[in-house]
């Protein structure tokens, strides 16, 4: 199971089919039936999906749109691999590892624009990326706990706060 959020959740069978649950007040849960899926998220009143590669690695969304996380989600111009949903902003990690932000984003926070990110999180006024090449990871938004580091761009963070 994907984690859930405050109010609905959405879990992936083993063939790909897609069982949803929880309060459907916005059509959260009306995501296409028929499809396979590859991964799943829920966002507060949204959820995102990516289609099976035979249905093109797509992005589905459905829900509450006040942020337009759903009405400005992909459409269709890339093969999606990953996506995350968090309050009311979506992301999805492309195959040739771009990053799309969409929603109620981060003031001043945008997207990495170079490639080759391998995995996203997302969090509710914090994002995180794995870039392939140098195995390092990048944040934006506040970082803690702690002291808070709050990154406006995308900023590498070195291996020992991995470790600690």
């Amino acid at each position: 199971m994907k984690s859930p959020s405050n109010n609905h959740a959405l879990a992936l069978r083993s063939d790909g089919t897609l069982v949803a649950w929880g309060n459907n007040s916005y059509g959260q849960l009306n995501l296409p039936t028929g499809v396979k899926y590859t991964d799943v998220d829920a966002g507060t009143d949204f959820s995102l999906a990516i289609s099976e590669v035979p249905t093109g690695g797509t992005v589905s969304a459905a829900g509450r749109d006040d942020y337009g996380q759903v009405s400005n989600a992909p459409k269709g111009e890339d093969y999606y691999i990953a996506i995350e949903a968090a309050d009311s902003t979506g992301t999805a990690l492309t195959h040739n590892g771009t990053i799309m932000l969409w929603g109620k984003t981060l003031p001043g926070v945008p997207a990495p624009t170079d490639a080759g990110y391998t995995d996203i999180a997302l969090g509710p006024d914090w994002g995180f990326a794995i870039k392939e090449s140098t195995e390092e990871l990048y944040v934006t938004g506040p970082l803690g706990p702690g002291e808070p580091v709050d990154c406006v761009e995308p900023s590498r963070i070195g291996a020992e706060v991995l470790i600690g």
